[in-house]
Order: structure tokens, then C-alpha cells, then sequence
């Protein structure tokens, strides 16, 4: 069972839950423990199912979990995506979250099942990207979910330790062959890597949980100790004063730069876009007019200031 010091904040500061349920063995287990949760708490639960038809047996998949909602009496939602056939991992997760979007209802809280080896995975693909501290924080806990939150209960449990609890309360799951192809990098570090590297060091997964945090934590202190930067750079809404960022270190300069773009667009910017973005706007060694696009965002220069311009509001 999970560790009630785990979740109590969950269950004392919200009412309605909407867990997102693939049939598979983490949230089976996320969702059998709330059905537990849910007789001792006033709490309302409800679970979503999102059909990707990348798998023949995805009808099969959707009788399943219909079955063990009956039995539960948990309320299931059943939606059904499109998703293009390139980047199917990232396409995925995004249409998946609009989805989920659109079905919750007021005040109610998004959660799901990521659990320690997966937040294992995510910390070696951001290395694999050369992420700096946020994205090696990885999975966050909590986070903000549109106006609701999204919170990953499961983020202190391996997934030996859920499989065995799910054994032992005989709980039945669906196993997705989908999750045995190599070709893509995140199966390719749970069925290849990862395996060799917790049998060399069993207590690898814990360690790396461990760094993750730290990270974490810095990364709050210095989004936390860099406010009153951050203020006196910005001017207006969308621009940015490049006289001030002139004046102080390059690494902070750069810092700065990633903040404002996350907070203007909702994505991490690489650090060769921020390197660029100094060299030829904030300290360019020739006059020059530069631009860049990032999702559907402009950033280019004007003035003194650097602005940002949402193409979709043009």
C-alpha cells in the first residue's frame, strides 16, 4: 500500500480526483489505492483512459478497464487521440494532456502514475540533451496542471516495489508489448541500460532520486534569489532590457534569459538557442538584425529592448 505520508496532503487539501489509467501496472496500483483512500476520506475519484490506436489490442485494453472500474465503481472516462506518426512519444503526451485538459472538472486534480525508474529515464534523457538543473530536476512531484495541478504520488516507489505490493493484493494489469521496442531511447534505457547498471549498483535508482532532489532544490533557490533580477530586466509585457543584462555575469545573463522565454512560451529553451540569442542580440560583434523562432514565438531585437512576439496573436 502506499505510505499515507505520501499522500495525505493530497487527500486533506483536495476532494476530486481524476487519476489518468492506462490498465497497466503503475496505475492500476495508483488507482487501487485511492479506491482504498476513498473509504476512509471524502474524497470523489475518477479515472480517464486515453486510447492512442498505436496497438491492435488497444479495444481489449478499453474492455479491461471498463471492467475493473465496474468493479471498483469508479466513474471512467473513455477518449480516443490522433497522433502523427513522427515523435510519437512527445505528440503523445501533449494531446494526451489536452484531452485530460478538457475532461476535468472545477477544482478537481490530475494525477498519475510516474514512479522512481521512471524518473530514472527522464534524468538520463535530459543528460542525453546536455540539460542544465531544471532539466535535471526531471519529474516534479507537483506541478502546475492549466488551473488545476497535477501531482505523481508514486515518485518515492521503484517499480519492483509496486509490482510486488500489486502482487500481493492480486491485482490484474494489462502489459503493453509496445513497451519492448527498443527503437524508442526511453524503452532502450529500461530494458537495456538501466538493468545492468542496477544490478552493478542496487542502490543506483535511489542515489539518482536523491540528485534529482538536489537539483530541484537549487533550482527553486535560484528562481527564488533571482526575482528582484528578473523584475528590474523585464519591461512591459513582452520585452526585456538588454542594457541591465549587459551589466551583470554572462552564466546569471543566461539564467534570466531561460526564465523569461519559459515563463513567455512554456518551453526550456536548449543553451545553444540562449548562447545565440547573447551573442547576437545582447552583445553582438557587428550590427546585425537577428531573429528567433521558438514554437510560435518571435524573439528579435528593437531598440535597447529584446522582445517577444506570439505569432498566433499577430
Amino acid at each position: 500500500m502506499l505510505k499515507f505520508k505520501f499522500i495525505k496532503n493530497i487527500i486533506y487539501n483536495y476532494n476530486k480526483i481524476l487519476i489518468a489509467y492506462s490498465g497497466g501496472l503503475d496505475s492500476t496500483f495508483l488507482l487501487y489505492n485511492f479506491i482504498i483512500f476513498r473509504k476512509y476520506f471524502n474524497i470523489n475519484i475518477r479515472a480517464i483512459y486515453i486510447n492512442h490506436k498505436l496497438n491492435f489490442n488497444s479495444n481489449i485494453w478499453i474492455n479491461h478497464c471498463k471492467e475493473q472500474c465496474y468493479i471498483w465503481k469508479v466513474p471512467l472516462i473513455i477518449k480516443t487521440i490522433n497522433i502523427k506518426k513522427n515523435n510519437i512519444e512527445n505528440n503523445a503526451r501533449i494531446l494526451r494532456y489536452k484531452v485530460i485538459k478538457k475532461n476535468l472538472l472545477i477544482n478537481e486534480i490530475l494525477l498519475t502514475a510516474h514512479h522512481m525508474d521512471d524518473q530514472c529515464e527522464t534524468f538520463f534523457l535530459s543528460l542525453k540533451r546536455g540539460s542544465g538543473s531544471k532539466g535535471l530536476s526531471s519529474i516534479p512531484f507537483k506541478k502546475k496542471f492549466f488551473n488545476t495541478v497535477l501531482i505523481r504520488p508514486l515518485l518515492n516507489y521503484t517499480k519492483n516495489k509496486i509490482k510486488k505490493i500489486s502482487k500481493n493484493n492480486f491485482l490484474t494489469w494489462i502489459n503493453d508489448s509496445s513497451n519492448l521496442n527498443n527503437k524508442y531511447d526511453r524503452n532502450f534505457l529500461r530494458n537495456k541500460i538501466l538493468p545492468l547498471i542496477n544490478k552493478r549498483w542496487c542502490y543506483f535508482l535511489k542515489n539518482v532520486n536523491k540528485s534529482i532532489n538536489l537539483y530541484s532544490n537549487q533550482e527553486k533557490l535560484l528562481n527564488k534569489l533571482s526575482n528582484n533580477d528578473f523584475k528590474k530586466i523585464c519591461l512591459g509585457k513582452n520585452m526585456l532590457n538588454i542594457l541591465y543584462l549587459k551589466k551583470i555575469n554572462k552564466i546569471y545573463t543566461f539564467y534570466l534569459l531561460k526564465k523569461w522565454i519559459k515563463k513567455k512560451t512554456n518551453y526550456i529553451p536548449s543553451y545553444n538557442i540562449i548562447n545565440s540569442i547573447y551573442k547576437e542580440i545582447i552583445n553582438p560583434n557587428f550590427n546585425i538584425k537577428p531573429k528567433f523562432i521558438i514554437k510560435n514565438y518571435i524573439i528579435k531585437k528593437y531598440s535597447k529592448n529584446i522582445f517577444i512576439i506570439n505569432l498566433l496573436k499577430i
